[in-house]
């Protein structure tokens, strides 16, 4: 029921519905961005603190 409810939703407005999955796709992209760069600060950080021997 709710596939052919997205599917005709799809057909009559592609536009909108192309461009809601580019947002998805970009928040995703950007989501994934945002962790490996954390991941990377949390390991300069530690790098850091270990060459300051502050640990």
């Amino acid at each position: 029921m709710y596939g052919k409810m997205i599917l005709s939703d799809i057909r009559k407005s592609k536009l909108i519905s192309i461009t809601i999955a580019v947002f998805i796709t970009t928040a995703a992209a950007l989501t994934s961005a945002a962790s490996m760069l954390g991941i990377n600060l949390f390991g300069a950080v530690n790098h850091l603190m270990e060459e300051a021997k502050a640990v």
